[in-house]
């Protein structure tokens, strides 16, 4: 199933209960994901432009910042671009010959 589908899916509905929380949240889980064809197109009216862009942002947001959570647990260095290894000390150690 097409992952844009459904997220127009869910912005129709939304739009269909004139942007009410409480309703959409009822409708939503009664139809979580895709079904038939909607009746009416989606309109992209200014306030559905803006509640997108913002659901886009915040999620974008989220993304980079577990990304570098993920990143900086995992022991990537962003300054140098290296990954530290199991094993290596930061200190310059000589190594004994």
């Amino acid at each position: 199933m097409n992952p844009y589908k459904i997220w127009k899916y869910q912005l129709y509905l939304f739009q269909l209960e004139n942007y009410n929380l409480r309703r959409y949240f009822i409708i939503a889980t009664q139809k979580f994901g895709f079904s038939a064809e909607p009746r009416q197109k989606l309109v992209w009216t200014p306030k559905m432009i803006i509640l997108t862009t913002i659901a886009l942002l915040i999620s974008f947001f989220i993304a980079i910042y577990f990304g570098f959570n993920l990143a900086s647990t995992l022991g990537f260095n962003f300054i140098s671009g290296t990954a530290i290894t199991a094993g290596q000390n930061s200190e310059n150690k000589t190594s004994p010959i």
